[in-house]
């Protein structure tokens, strides 16, 4: 809940806060935004560059600072805005470890279920991000056996019912946008950096729509840039 003042633009119909105060928060968010203050402080002490302070917090925390914008207009400016948003990537990496943890407590089908746990606790720490939310619910489909593309329908209509907020973001077109061309890749013949060449095609009609451009530099820049960030 929030408290804005502000002035109502009769001609726009455009509401200008001038102050915004949020109200009283519940324990989740509070003791939420304990851990991720901790987290940032921990990532200040062992990145003492504060442009990799900002590229981590950004990657793995989802938290943006004044002093990160060069580096997202950098982003857009090379064609590869998709790598920066927080990606399902990272909730992949953080599978695959607790995936194979589980596996080797009570084995490979339940341990693909005992793995989901730390998951849902970093998507709940970091919040609801697009990207997060779709590899999250397609991995939480995938225990069930259905195709990818099931599990991709599925999973956006979860999210619109469970979180329509988070799909009115850039992050959210970059992300639904690259995927689905992705799994649209899987059903052409191969080329040479393919599955590049797709999510760049797929992620440039947002690019045309948002920012009145797009970059196809893309194509060069994101098959160096993609195991860097991993």
């Amino acid at each position: 809940n929030l408290v804005l003042t502000g002035i109502l633009d009769p001609e726009s119909e455009l509401f200008i806060a001038e102050s915004v105060q949020v109200l009283p928060l519940s324990s989740l968010a509070r003791q939420r935004r304990h851990v991720l203050r901790m987290l940032q402080i921990r990532l200040q002490q062992v990145i003492p560059d504060k442009a990799s302070q900002g590229l981590a917090a950004m990657l793995l925390l989802g938290q943006t600072g004044s002093s990160d914008f060069q580096l997202k207009d950098l982003s857009l400016a090379c064609g590869c805005a998709h790598l920066l948003a927080l990606s399902g990537m990272h909730l992949h990496f953080f599978l695959s470890l607790s995936t194979a943890l589980g596996s080797l407590i009570v084995g490979r089908f339940w341990g693909r279920w005992l793995g989901s746990i730390p998951a849902l606790f970093y998507v709940l720490l970091v919040g609801p991000k697009p990207s997060l939310i779709r590899a999250l619910g397609m991995h939480l489909c995938s225990l069930f056996p259905i195709s990818r593309q099931t599990a991709f329908q599925a999973t956006f209509c979860l999210q619109l019912l469970l979180f329509p907020f988070s799909l009115s973001s850039m992050a959210c077109l970059y992300s639904w946008a690259a995927y689905g061309m992705l799994l649209l890749s899987s059903m052409l013949p191969r080329f040479f950096l393919q599955k590049t060449a797709v999510i760049v095609a797929g992620s440039s009609p947002a690019s045309l729509l948002l920012g009145g451009s797009c970059n196809l530099s893309g194509l060069l820049f994101s098959p160096i840039l993609t195991p860097l960030i991993n």
